[in-house]
């Protein structure tokens, strides 16, 4: 929602993914000061305050972000099934914003938002398994996802919160050049740098992902009265996806070891990957100029 002068605002749906008729079922009560027209809202009296609900949500939509841009600033709420009203500008925050059983749902939320998004990247995803086939199970494994766990929760973080402000575009790019880059290195012969200490390449490739995280979340927003646990829960979700990940591919590696195509395999899967990759690091320069 963006404020447009004393007491009028503009709104529409940011609903990346979602198809726009799972939207129809989710009926908008704004305040009762405030009288809609389409996208336009008026709030003539005292500006945009009061009690904002959402009707329909948990059935195609788990939950929606209400961000508002006005001449007092950013502010963001978060709406569930459980809790489908926030009390906008509100001189007093009201206890079911703040109680526990609200912050437990709104991070079980974004844990969920967390563990979809790294399963539902293709790039995400492809890194953790290069990276997996580079290093290979073991204490090198351990180090190589701590160093990229630390990184990508630092940036991941500092770029949330609004510490660090880095274009998607070349983000995109060089997380895609990430992935070329690892598939390179476990494709080549020999005892490289990349396998003795895979965690110096783990970590500024974690940098580069954690920027990543942190334009997917922007998507969906953070909660004003629950950031930095949402914040938290976000980040555990992305572990919790990224381990299973990891899991999953030390399984198929362990039930495929002794076959005899299994090196053939192994350098398939990265070639596969490393092209598919560079096809996309060339798309996405390509999109930034």
């Amino acid at each position: 929602m963006q404020q447009n002068g004393p007491g009028q605002y503009t709104w529409h749906w940011v609903a990346k993914g979602l198809h726009r008729s799972a939207l129809e079922n989710v009926a908008i009560t704004w305040p009762s000061a405030c009288e809609a027209k389409k996208t336009r809202l008026q709030c003539p009296h005292n500006g945009l305050q009061g009690k904002l609900s959402l009707e329909g949500l948990g059935s195609s939509v788990s939950l929606v972000s209400v961000r508002i841009l006005d001449d007092q600033g950013e502010h963001r709420y978060a709406l569930t099934q459980g809790q489908p009203t926030a009390w906008l500008k509100s001189a007093t925050v009201t206890p079911s914003d703040t109680g526990w059983a609200s912050q437990l749902r709104v991070s079980g939320i974004y844990v969920t938002l967390g563990i979809e998004h790294i399963l539902g990247g293709l790039d995400h995803l492809l890194f953790v398994i290069s990276l997996y086939l580079l290093v290979g199970a073991g204490l090198s494994l351990i180090g190589a996802i701590t160093a990229f766990t630390v990184a990508h929760t630092t940036s991941l973080a500092a770029s949330a919160l609004g510490w660090v402000n880095i274009p998607t575009g070349p983000v995109e790019a060089c997380i895609a050049l990430s992935i070329v880059l690892v598939c390179a290195e476990a494709l080549g012969a020999g005892n490289r740098w990349t396998q003795r200490a895979p965690y110096l390449a783990a970590f500024p490739f974690g940098l580069v992902h954690g920027l990543g995280f942190a334009g997917a979340l922007a998507e969906i927003g953070l909660p004003e009265w629950h950031l930095y646990s949402a914040l938290l829960s976000f980040n555990l979700g992305v572990e919790l996806g990224q381990i299973g990940i990891v899991l999953l591919a030390w399984w198929v590696s362990a039930k495929t070891a002794h076959r005899p195509w299994a090196d053939s395999a192994r350098t398939t899967l990265l070639g596969g990957m490393g092209c598919l990759a560079a096809y996309w690091s060339l798309e996405r320069i390509a999109a930034i100029f």
